[in-house]
């Protein structure tokens, strides 16, 4: 049987690209040596230029290697709105057995968070949201958790493009603050919105991953503020994050 032809070049590089992918945040070049089997004139002719085409980035204080904007924005082209609606689907529904509230799934369009699957909650009283709203990707809990986690350039270039308008007398309007706030929700791993979109409305929502650091959507709970209280997004947080986690390993399988 004929061999598919390899670039051996081509095939090292993508090796390398795997590798960093796998380390899941910096990675060093004497690591990536190791890893690959290269000598390190051969692996770090390789990163440069892996690096040039933005596939890479690399630490001006450590010289570690990490993904770069390029890789994300690969990733999340490479899945359709309804095809992670599909998925996210039993997801969800177990997320509102779980948490009684309606869950939701948004992805972002430049600086709104669109939803593309929701799921109502259960009771007399609760939010009901429509697949295809637009929001603000500033005053609510699924559009802090995909600003947080996009490229820091693209979030950086969204930020400074804003015009923060108030939703609500709650809604983060100071630039400095909202940034502030996507630090936060980077380090805590989840997002909040404290009535900052509609008054009597609170919500939390987490990221999903088909890459290491990068969102391509994000899962939210939402719920009336009467029943909702700040001290009631902690007991939500561990379904959330659950959901959010489970789905974000399907994605990751089924690239694969």
């Amino acid at each position: 049987m004929k061999q598919p032809l390899r670039i051996q070049s081509l095939s090292r590089g993508l090796g390398l690209l795997e590798r960093v992918a796998a380390h899941g945040g910096n990675v060093a070049l004497t690591r990536l040596c190791r890893d690959a089997d290269l000598n390190r004139s051969t692996a770090h002719h390789l990163l440069r230029t892996l690096a040039a085409h933005g596939y890479l980035m690399q630490d001006e204080s450590t010289r570690a290697y990490r993904l770069g904007p390029k890789i994300f924005r690969l990733a999340s082209a490479a899945w359709s709105e309804p095809q992670i609606a599909q998925l996210a689907l039993p997801f969800l529904r177990e997320l509102v057995k779980a948490t009684g509230e309606t869950a939701n799934l948004a992805v972002r369009k430049e600086s709104d968070a669109i939803l593309v699957e929701t799921v109502d909650g259960e009771g007399m009283l609760r939010v009901v949201d429509r697949v295809g709203a637009a929001r603000p990707i500033y005053a609510c809990a699924v559009g802090k958790a995909l600003l947080a986690y996009a490229p820091d350039d693209e979030r950086e270039a969204i930020v400074s493009g804003l015009r923060l308008r108030p939703q609500t007398a709650r809604t983060i309007v100071d630039r400095e603050r909202l940034r502030r706030e996507l630090a936060r929700v980077r380090a805590a791993g989840y997002a909040v919105d404290d009535e900052e979109l509609s008054r009597g409305v609170r919500c939390i929502a987490a990221p999903v991953f088909a890459l290491p650091g990068q969102a391509v959507a994000a899962i939210g709970v939402a719920g009336p503020a009467a029943r909702i209280s700040q001290k009631s997004f902690k007991r939500l947080e561990k379904p959330l994050r659950a959901a959010a986690r489970r789905l974000s390993e399907r994605l990751t399988r089924v690239a694969q």
